[in-house]
């Protein structure tokens, strides 16, 4: 498990990012323990290749 500071820093945004995504959905299936937020390494790697596209017209779809 990953603190979400880490998994921005591998993922090159913020953690003001994660934040967003965990509330309006769209990011990575994570863990909460009290204030701590935590990610599966599994989940981030998922998270990473569904993000990956072959041409700036994958993006236009």
């Amino acid at each position: 498990m990953f603190p979400q500071e880490d998994v921005a820093i591998y993922l090159s945004c913020s953690i003001h990012t994660l934040q967003r995504l965990r509330c309006v959905g769209g990011g990575m299936p994570y863990a909460k323990v009290g204030r701590a937020v935590t990610y599966k390494k599994s989940d981030v790697l998922a998270y990473q290749s569904q993000q990956t596209v072959m041409n700036t017209a994958q993006l236009a779809s």
